[in-house]
């Protein structure tokens, strides 16, 4: 009987140790890949785990097709910038470059391509940032199914997602939007409240018109929901970090500015720019080439979304490679030193293109050692 009455606690204790031991993993398996972020705070929190940034520019390249850039691995170059001490990457993706013919659905392709990148960042314990880059809104068709389109991809991408990475994945709704203000926090409010439905837990990146200039996030404001980080891009002065691309025209043409400002070293102010935008960004260069002006337009963001909860990042920012590698080192340098000192997480773009941090023998790494040290405290 006694033997009998002991098997009985015995199986008992077992069964009892048994839902302990699952009731640890399982506990343990949800802290890694899931958590309930019920207000910024929470945010605030895992932004801190961002560390230092860098996007990598290989999926919005519409140039190519989509077929060469499926041909070509990544995963070498993610594993470098981890081994550089990096803990974020951002992933800009040309989504319209890689859909079906509907418009909506995207080719199984590019969908596994990005659970490749994500298991890779996962297991370098990585963040990831995935953002929609050379969006088709405007003016005219912000209200006439264009914005129904971009949700409809975004919430393709969340079902896949969904249930997984919560503290590792993040989605940057729309890259540097040019709609006008009126129109573009309606478009950005509706996009979080449409695809929220879906997912009550994955975070999103948010930011204003102007191509994510600081000011229009401020003008912007706070969206109502609390699971959003918000982001600005900043290239300032335009016509030092820009200078000599093709892409923007005039306004770039001027080459040879150093930085800081230096007037025996400005070169000529061109003939041609008389009375542009050029020469209006010429003649308060000496006022924006400065590491001071650097600090207090970070600290202009900084406190406004402070004051007004709303954590932040910075998404983008750096200087083309075209510059002289010592004036590049000089600006990186006093940009990340703004960064930090305001607490300002940044990915900064880009790794290995024409903003290249590395590449093709040029390097400005040695400028980022200690931002990229530094980084993983604050």
């Amino acid at each position: 009987m006694q033997s009998i009455i002991y098997i009985q606690y015995s199986v008992k204790l077992y069964r009892k140790l048994i839902l302990i031991f699952f009731g640890i993993i399982f506990t343990t398996l949800s802290t890694l890949s899931t958590f309930a972020a019920t207000d910024t705070g929470v945010v605030s929190k895992v932004i801190k785990q961002f560390g230092a940034g860098v996007n990598i520019s290989h999926f919005e390249q519409y140039w190519k097709t989509p077929e060469d850039i499926y041909k070509e691995d990544i995963t070498e170059k993610i594993k470098a910038i981890s081994a550089k001490g990096f803990k974020t990457i951002r992933l800009p993706v040309a989504f319209d470059l890689y859909l079906q013919p509907d418009g909506y659905n995207f080719q199984s392709s590019m969908i596994q391509k990005l659970k490749e990148v994500l298991t890779l960042t996962y297991s370098l314990q990585m963040k990831l940032i995935i953002t929609y880059h050379y969006g088709k809104l405007n003016d005219s068709n912000y209200d006439n199914g264009e914005v129904d389109r971009i949700i409809a991809m975004w919430k393709q991408l969340q079902y896949l997602f969904k249930g997984n990475a919560y503290q590792e994945l993040f989605f940057d709704l729309y890259n540097e939007p040019t709609l006008s203000s009126d129109k573009w926090k309606p478009a950005i409010t509706r996009m979080v409240t449409e695809i929220r439905k879906e997912d009550s837990q994955r975070i999103y990146i948010v930011g204003g018109t102007d191509y994510n200039s600081e000011n229009e996030l401020m003008q912007l404001g706070k969206i109502p929901d609390n699971k959003l980080i918000y982001t600005f891009h900043y290239y300032e002065p335009f016509i030092f970090t820009h200078q000599g691309a093709e892409w923007t025209g005039s306004r770039t043409k001027l080459i040879g500015l150093p930085f800081p400002y230096k007037r025996r070293r400005m070169p000529k102010m061109l003939a041609e720019a008389k009375g542009t935008d050029t020469e209006k960004d010429y003649l308060k260069y000496n006022i924006e080439a400065d590491d001071q002006y650097l600090r207090d337009r970070m600290r202009q963001i900084a406190s406004y979304c402070a004051v007004h909860q709303m954590p932040l990042l910075c998404t983008e920012a750096g200087v083309i490679k075209d510059v002289d590698n010592k004036y590049r080192k000089r600006y990186l340098k006093a940009l990340t030193n703004a960064f930090e000192e305001f607490y300002i997480h940044a990915v900064l773009w880009e790794y290995d293109q024409r903003f290249a941090l590395e590449g093709d023998k040029i390097s400005v790494l040695s400028a980022l050692k200690k931002w990229i040290r530094r980084s993983k405290k604050y």
